[in-house]
Formats: C-alpha cells, sequence, structure tokens
C-alpha cells in the first residue's frame, strides 16, 4: 500500500513539474475516447443490424484497407511531424479519427451511411502508424520523467474513454433521463471533438524537445556494429538523404515509404524493440478482431438479441477493462522507471500469454458477465505497450523521435493486417467446421504467439541496449563506446590542424 502510495505522489508531482504535459494528457485522452464513441454506441449497432454473420468479415477487410493506408503513409508522416509543428501533426490525426462518426450526421443510420462511414474511415488512416500524441508526450516532458510520463498517458486515455462512455451509458441505458438516440453520441462527440483541438492548439513546448533530442543524441554514440557508432554514419545517412533530393519523383516516394525499413535496418536495438511489437501486437489483433463476434455468437445475440444487449456487450468490453487500466497504466510507468523498461517487458511477456489465453473460456461460461473478465485481461496484457513505447522513443536518433515511433507504428499496423488476413482466411473454416463454438482457439494461439516475443529481447545486440533501457550494462556500454567515439574524434581534429 505504501508503495502505491509512493508511486502515485511521484506522478502527482511529475505533473506539476511538467505542466505542458497535462495538456498533451487531456488531449491525447479526448482525441482516444472522442474517436471510439460512435464506435461504441453507435457503429456496433449498424454493422450487426446490417453485416450480420459476416460483421467479423466485413470488419477485417474494413481493417485491411486501414492498415494498408496506414502502413504506406506512416514513414512520411512520422517524417512531417519531426519537421513541422507536431502539435498540427497531432490536430490533423484528430481530424481524421473523428471524420468517420461526422459523415453518419449527413449520409443517416443506413446500410448506405455506414458503408461511407467504413469507407471514411479507411482512408482518413493516414496517421494511425505515427503515434504523434506519444512524440508529444516525450517532447512536454522532462528525460527523467519520461517513463511515467508513458504511463500516464494511457491512464489518461483510460479515463477519459471510461468517462465518455461510462455516462452516456448511465444516462441513456441506466438512469433512462435520455433517449437512446444516436444523434445524441454523435452530437456529443462532435462538442468534444472541438475541445481536443482547443487543448491542442494552446500547447506551448519551448525548449523542452530540444533538450531531449541533446540526450538522445549523446546516447547515439553507442556502437550500432561491433565498433563505435560514431558520426560516419550519421554523415552518410545525411549524404543518402541529400541524394535522394536530387532523384527522381518516384525514386524520392519510394525512398519516403521505405523510411521506416531504413530506419529499424540501420539500429539493431530500434529493430529488435519493432519485431517485439509486432509480436504482441499480432496476438493483440487476433484476439480483438473476433472478440465481438465470439461473445455475440457465444451468448445467441446475432439472431435473438436486442439492440440493448448488442451494445451491453459493446459497452462490456471497454469499460470493465478501462476502468482497471487506469492504475495499471500508472503503476507500469512507475515500474518502468525503477527497474527499467527493458527488465519489465521481460518479466511481462509471459504474464501476457496466460491472460490472452484466458478468453478461450468464455465459450464454456457463456454469460455476459465473463465479458468483463476476458476484457480486464486482455486489458491488462495490452499494458506491456507501456514500456514498448517509452523504450522506442528513447531508442531514437537523435531528431527522429517522430519517425522512429513511426517505425514503430508500421509495424503495429502490419501485424494487424496480418492478423485481419487471417481472421478472414480461417473464420469461415472453423465456423463450417463442426467445432464447438470455435472461435475460441484464437485466444490460446494468441498467448503463443505473443510469448515469441521474448526471442528477440534475449541478449544484448552489438552496442548494448544504450542508457534508456535501464539495464547496467547497456548504461556502461554508453559510457565505454561514448568516451571510444570522443577519442576518435579528437584524434581526427588534431590530424585536421596537423595538415594545415
Amino acid at each position: 500500500m505504501e508503495h502505491s502510495r509512493d508511486c502515485f505522489a511521484s506522478n502527482w508531482q511529475l505533473l506539476k513539474r511538467n505542466p505542458e504535459l497535462r495538456k498533451v494528457l487531456l488531449a491525447y485522452g479526448l482525441q482516444r475516447a472522442t474517436a471510439s464513441l460512435p464506435d461504441t454506441f453507435v457503429l456496433s449497432v449498424l454493422r450487426t443490424k446490417y453485416w450480420g454473420y459476416n460483421m467479423a468479415a466485413y470488419a477485417s477487410i474494413m481493417a485491411i484497407g486501414i492498415n494498408c493506408v496506414a502502413i504506406l503513409l506512416g514513414g512520411p508522416f512520422g517524417k512531417i511531424s519531426d519537421r513541422l509543428d507536431r502539435r498540427l501533426a497531432a490536430g490533423v490525426v484528430a481530424v481524421a479519427s473523428f471524420a468517420p462518426g461526422w459523415v453518419l450526421l449527413v449520409f443517416g443510420f443506413t446500410a448506405r451511411g455506414l458503408w461511407i462511414s467504413t469507407v471514411v474511415k479507411v482512408i482518413c488512416a493516414f496517421g494511425n502508424t505515427s503515434n504523434v500524441m506519444f512524440a508529444l508526450v516525450s517532447d512536454a516532458t522532462a528525460v527523467e520523467d519520461q517513463d511515467e510520463a508513458f504511463g500516464l498517458a494511457y491512464a489518461s486515455a483510460h479515463l477519459i474513454g471510461l468517462l465518455m462512455n461510462g455516462l452516456p451509458v448511465l444516462l441513456v441505458f441506466t438512469l433512462k433521463a435520455l433517449p437512446n438516440n444516436p444523434v445524441f453520441f454523435l452530437a456529443l462527440q462532435w462538442l468534444m471533438s472541438i475541445l481536443c483541438l482547443s487543448v491542442l492548439s494552446s500547447l506551448r513546448l519551448g525548449q523542452k524537445g530540444q533538450e531531449t533530442e541533446k540526450i538522445q543524441e549523446a546516447d547515439s554514440q553507442i556502437l550500432t556494429t561491433g565498433e563505435a557508432v560514431n558520426r560516419d554514419q550519421e554523415v552518410e545517412f545525411d549524404a543518402g538523404q541529400s541524394n535522394s533530393r536530387s532523384c527522381n519523383p518516384l525514386c524520392m516516394l519510394m525512398k519516403q515509404l521505405l523510411s521506416p525499413i531504413l530506419l529499424a535496418a540501420r539500429s539493431p536495438r530500434l529493430r529488435r524493440i519493432i519485431i517485439a511489437t509486432f509480436l504482441v501486437r499480432l496476438s493483440g489483433s487476433m484476439t480483438f478482431d473476433i472478440g465481438g463476434q465470439f461473445f455475440n455468437q457465444s451468448l445467441d445475440l446475432i439472431q435473438h438479441g436486442t439492440d440493448l444487449d448488442i451494445v451491453m456487450v459493446s459497452v462490456l468490453e471497454q469499460i470493465p477493462g478501462q476502468l482497471l487500466s487506469i492504475p495499471l497504466s500508472v503503476i507500469t510507468g512507475h515500474l518502468a522507471k525503477s527497474c527499467g523498461p527493458l527488465s519489465l517487458i521481460r518479466w511481462m511477456i509471459p504474464m501476457c500469454c496466460v491472460l490472452m489465453s484466458a478468453g478461450a473460456l468464455m465459450a464454456v461460461v457463456r454469460h455476459m458477465w465473463f465479458i468483463a473478465v476476458v476484457t480486464v485481461c486482455l486489458n491488462c496484457a495490452g499494458m506491456i505497450h507501456v514500456p514498448l513505447m517509452r523504450l522506442a522513443s528513447g531508442l531514437a536518433p537523435p531528431g527522429r523521435v517522430g519517425e522512429s515511433l513511426s517505425a514503430v507504428g508500421v509495424a503495429v499496423e502490419v501485424a494487424s493486417l496480418l492478423a485481419n488476413g487471417l481472421v478472414v482466411g480461417c473464420n469461415s473454416v472453423l465456423i463450417n467446421s463442426g467445432l464447438f463454438d470455435p472461435l475460441w482457439i484464437y485466444y490460446p494461439i494468441g498467448g503463443l504467439i505473443s510469448l515469441c516475443a521474448l526471442v528477440p529481447l534475449a541478449g544484448t545486440p552489438p552496442g548494448g541496449w544504450g542508457t534508456e533501457s535501464g539495464e547496467p550494462m547497456g548504461q556502461l556500454l554508453a559510457i565505454v563506446y561514448a568516451h571510444r567515439a570522443q577519442a576518435k574524434w579528437r584524434r581526427r581534429i588534431e590530424y585536421g590542424v596537423a595538415q594545415v
């Protein structure tokens, strides 16, 4: 209990030391919650009503389109967020995430409106891989506070999401103080979107981002090969960027689209984090994509369920997990600061395997309340993304935090794309196989895939994990290689002076 009090007291002091971080957390929570509001209360009913037994397949096809757009445009958008105003990039991402709900106000709550909203959702997925809000968190926070700040970012998203989803449930479904009208939910989304954009426009980051980049530049002296990382590699890369400007437009376009892959190829540490994130996300996407149909099918709601039952399933998929995720995100960030994000990730991966596999029990229990249990387990497993995102931000080359987080985001979208393809290809086979409620099999398979994330994180990459990993060996290697790089540059300078 005393440790928990220290944890929350430490986070409170963090918010006092970083005033702009409070605005970023509010904007991030509003953006996530406002974008999900139509999905919970409007689109879930429309998809069940018009798509029926094809709901999971159609949703996966939609997600494949979203993945393709996000993968293609993730790298360029990450570079834009690094080179232009990060607040502007965040605002563009926010508006794009709100657009599918706004479309329903124009085209109505019909099958046509549902399909148009789906197409808009695919088109507006260009910023899904950017992780621009996490880059804002990094810019607005002192380096020593960033472990806990990333935990607070997830906590704020869950807290505001809980309020945005919980209050309508209380007023509409429990107290019946307001009618169950989809227009009410979309009007609420419109008001919250204006508030989110207003908060983003009020951000004043100052020199915080520059301070972060200076410390990252010092850490970049760690070697990414058997020798030391030095400025030669960065000069070569800059020369490659300069040469890309002289290429024809098609060549420049391909270089921009492939920039996340090129960045990962040049950094063994970042590459390992990307692979681990890919595996964790692949397992999570499989269970998420199948969840709605699996729950409705287990409870026999597709043919015999009411609109209220379907909405309650959607609510139970979110609210219990969000409620528990608020303190868990804060605690996870505090643990990442205490024991190092890399050690915490290695400890959490086996736990993710067990928690994901527990979802298969829904095929046996078959009660509405057990949806909340499965949701809590999956949200607890998702806490591993807190140290993963923090480590990806810390391992970014100087001045390229947005691009590095975009590379991680591209890996996440590739994992989602693969998971959606598996769901589309395997769903019909499983349903027609004659097995007892066969969709349960996705959960233990997802658990085993997440366990494989231990493989890329085992051992030490060339040059160590760096100071941001929190490992003593990484910090030692950072000091040794920094001194070696400094000595090498001193010799070069002395040689240049002697030649003159």
